[in-house]
């Protein structure tokens, strides 16, 4: 509620109440130059409309103060089957059925784990795989036949929505960045890192890849000096 509209919200039911004591007692709406006593039907109208008034601030009350509340709408977070990343945890996952062959690094502690399904969006995938740090999903990368780029771009929009760095956008990058242009490339930006799906994968000219890294600040090397060694 706003500072005028409770304001008025008080006024009306100051005046409400006034009137009600009015009805009981004209008396104490006498006119102290003249004396009159306005006519109780005259305090029964006013006291109405105040009622009324009142009635209407306390309604839009809610409204108000939802409207006050709200937040713009920030990036959504990206989840992948049932996963959120940075906050589904490797346990959740497993409960799920959704991981398959996990394997720990006891030297990071991350983890990583292959999935159960071979396909994503009805295409087959190969070497899908999901890391795990400090205990949740964090990272996401699967290959796919290049040839199903336009099928898996499209799933992807339907699923996660319009790519927030398109393939001419990502083209125009790269040209600048002076990187070899291999294929199309698409960018989809979220609220806990970004996904990159791309006609051609890093790991080979035959196949694309899809691709997410989360905005996890990660720990850097550990540096030592002869006191700690």
């Amino acid at each position: 509620m706003t500072f005028v509209s409770g304001l008025l919200s008080v006024l009306a039911i100051t005046s409400f109440i006034a009137m009600l004591l009015g009805l009981v007692r004209p008396s104490l709406l006498k006119d102290r130059k003249t004396g009159e006593v306005p006519p109780r039907k005259d305090i029964a109208a006013i006291s109405v409309v105040a009622a009324l008034f009142a009635i209407g601030s306390w309604a839009t009350r809610p409204e108000e103060q939802k409207a006050a509340t709200k937040q713009p709408p920030g990036k959504p977070m990206f989840s992948f089957r049932d996963m959120i990343a940075m906050e589904t945890t490797l346990d959740e996952a497993r409960r799920g059925e959704t991981l398959t062959g996990c394997t720990k690094d006891y030297n990071s502690g991350d983890v990583r784990c292959g999935f159960n399904k071979t396909r994503i969006a009805g295409v087959d995938v190969s070497d899908a795989k999901a890391d795990f740090v400090d205990g949740t999903f964090d990272y996401l990368d699967a290959q796919f036949a290049s040839y199903n780029y336009e099928t898996l771009r499209d799933e992807m929009i339907k699923i996660y929505g319009k790519p927030c760095s398109s393939e001419a956008d990502q083209e125009e990058r790269k040209k600048k960045q002076g990187r070899m242009i291999r294929g199309r490339e698409v960018q989809w930006c979220f609220g806990n890192g970004f996904l990159s799906l791309m006609e051609k994968s890093r790991h080979g000219w035959g196949s694309g890849e899809l691709e997410f890294i989360s905005n996890r600040e990660h720990v850097g090397e550990t540096s030592y000096n002869a006191s700690t060694l």
